[in-house]
Parts: structure tokens; C-alpha cells; sequence
């Protein structure tokens, strides 16, 4: 049997808990949108109005939009 259909079910799992390409996320600063998931570095981009374009890592994402929901700042670390 051929690996793709192997990975098929990897990846259909892991886009289930990610966020679609033109998700807006509402808050008091502006829409926040989800412009690209960047599966192989295991990042999401999201447009900020006020910064520009981020990058989140995969694994903070539903912290990442909790905090700008409430209104707070996302402070980028610093690798």
C-alpha cells in the first residue's frame, strides 16, 4: 500500500485542530486573520493589523488566540 495513504489520515487529524486560511479571530484591537499553517515548521501565520504578519508555533495557537481575544498584547519570545 502506498505511504500516502498512511500520511493521509496524519495529516487529516492535525488540520482538524488547526485553523483554516481566512479564519478571523475577533478582538477589541481588530480582526486578527489566520493567512497560512505552515505544516512542515509547525507554525500558524496570523495578520495582526497593528504588527503585520506572525508566526505561532502549532502547539500555542489556542493560547495565542485566547490571549489576543481578551485584548492583551502577544509577546513574541525570543529563540
Amino acid at each position: 500500500m502506498c505511504c500516502m495513504c498512511y500520511e493521509h489520515n496524519v495529516y487529516r487529524e492535525l488540520w482538524e485542530k488547526l485553523p483554516n486560511p481566512g479564519t478571523k479571530i475577533k478582538t477589541p484591537g481588530g480582526n486578527v486573520v489566520v493567512s497560512g499553517v505552515e505544516v512542515h515548521t509547525n507554525n500558524v501565520r496570523c495578520y495582526i493589523p497593528s504588527r503585520g504578519e506572525i508566526r505561532i508555533p502549532i502547539d500555542r495557537f489556542a493560547e495565542f488566540k485566547e490571549t489576543v481575544v481578551s485584548g492583551k498584547d502577544w509577546i513574541i519570545e525570543e529563540e
